[in-house]
């Protein structure tokens, strides 16, 4: 989301509704990493797509919400429970039938959509296993190839096909290998995809499919 707030950043001042949009949707995408990250670009991308071209207040947020969950889902081969596309979903239930009023739209949006979030520990079976929600802190350790490894095996154990590895401006040599090495020796059937996203801050960004 930074770059999508970054492109905004960008436009110069008087920019309207539409031009705004275009650019978060832009940036967002442009800056999307793993599969989360271009999850988020899509709902982006459906909130536009309404926002930008109506008059907004609470129908249009509403109308907003709707487009985001639906092309957020439509954006997935296989859509899973327990993730942010089930938050997404919930929220735009919680206000299908909310009032035209922007503040009560938003406050149905958000309550539903922490609930939802509590909601996935119990949804997806790695996250259950652990005792976290996605997006959450799951483990904490000194050396950071080690920590990795067991963080990708934790989320490979409830079952999946692909995982992808986004390498950080930071990421210190070995930590890539490592990660890669352990798959390749445990789970050989699995496919692993790399990136080099070059991301301040994170040494390692990892997505399970």
């Amino acid at each position: 989301m930074l770059s999508a707030a970054e492109a905004v950043d960008a436009l110069r001042g008087g920019a309207d509704a539409a031009a705004t949009w275009e650019a978060l949707t832009r940036g967002a995408l442009l800056g999307a990493r793993g599969n989360s990250g271009v999850i988020v670009s899509q709902a982006v991308r459906g909130m536009g797509e309404v926002l930008g071209r109506t008059p907004g207040g609470g129908a249009g947020l509403r109308g907003g919400l709707a487009r985001a969950a639906e092309m957020a889902r439509a954006a997935v081969v296989r859509p899973v429970e327990g993730t942010v596309l089930s938050v997404l979903s919930a929220a735009a239930r919680a206000v299908r039938d909310a009032p035209d009023d922007l503040g009560e739209v938003s406050r149905r949006a958000a309550d539903e959509a922490r609930r939802a979030l509590r909601r996935t520990t119990q949804q997806l079976d790695a996250l259950s296993r652990n005792g976290v929600v996605d997006g959450e802190a799951a483990l904490i350790g000194a050396d950071l190839a080690a920590t990795a490894v067991e963080v990708v095996r934790r989320l490979i154990s409830g079952g999946s096909e692909m995982v992808t590895l986004v390498t950080g401006a930071d990421a210190p040599e070995g930590l890539v290998p490592a990660v890669r090495g352990h798959l390749e020796r445990t789970r050989p059937d699995l496919e692993i995809v790399e990136y080099e996203g070059g991301q301040g801050g994170y040494p390692l960004l990892i997505g399970v499919e």
